[in-house]
């Protein structure tokens, strides 16, 4: 059953545009201005295309909590969104990506939007370096340690290629267009840097690093 104690009148919170004329949007910003009647619908406002403030009941099934102190550049790991659901993970991607920030994480997964266009200090020499010096650490690799990236990712299936002694695979998946030939390029790119005399620090029988896209 869905949680309805956060709705409270003037709260903030996302609604389906699909009940408005926001076709383009998936969800919007509006207000709560009532509690939900018995029919569990409930009054709410917003903001039209003219900046016209418009009043109509809704369904509580097609209203969703919001974050109302969300990050300027938003949440690096969205498993640590303080509103889980599907409107705060699309506004967080959407902060992120309007930043140049294509790289987020979900827990261990990382999802990049591609930024068509290019971004050459994310795939400069020097973060390669960046990342390829803590993938070389001593110390237990953490994802969080660092800002999401795909060298992140593939630092860390190389490192438990050594570790766990056994094959790793890293699996890329997306639409069409989506980025999934360039982010194996890319990935390569790093193993490649990965794999130099520096690899002697760590031992391991002979297994393999897939990557499947």
């Amino acid at each position: 059953m869905q949680n309805v104690s956060w709705i409270l009148p003037e709260k903030p919170c996302w609604l389906d545009s699909s009940e408005t004329e926001f076709a383009n949007d998936c969800f919007i910003k509006g207000e709560i201005q009532s509690l939900p009647t018995p029919a569990m619908k409930i009054s709410l406002s917003y903001k039209s295309h003219n900046n016209i403030s418009k009043t109509f009941e809704i369904p509580i099934s097609k209203i969703f909590e919001i974050n109302e102190d969300a990050p300027v550049l938003g949440i690096e790991d969205m498993v640590n969104l303080p509103c889980f659901n599907e409107p705060e993970l699309l506004a967080n991607l959407k902060i992120r990506y309007k930043n140049d920030i294509i790289f987020t994480y979900i827990g261990p997964t990382l999802l990049i939007i591609n930024p068509y266009k290019i971004l050459p200090i994310d795939f400069s020499s020097e973060t390669i370096q960046k990342y390829k010096a803590y993938t070389m650490k001593t110390e237990k690799f953490l994802l969080n340690e660092n800002p999401p990236h795909i060298f992140a990712n593939a630092g860390l299936a190389y490192r438990q290629l050594f570790e766990q002694n056994r094959n790793q695979a890293m699996i890329i998946s997306g639409e069409s267009g989506a980025g999934k030939t360039e982010s194996v390029k890319y990935m390569m790119k790093f193993i490649a840097a990965l794999s130099s005399t520096e690899t002697e620090k760590l031992q391991s029988k002979q297994h393999f690093l897939k990557i499947v896209s």
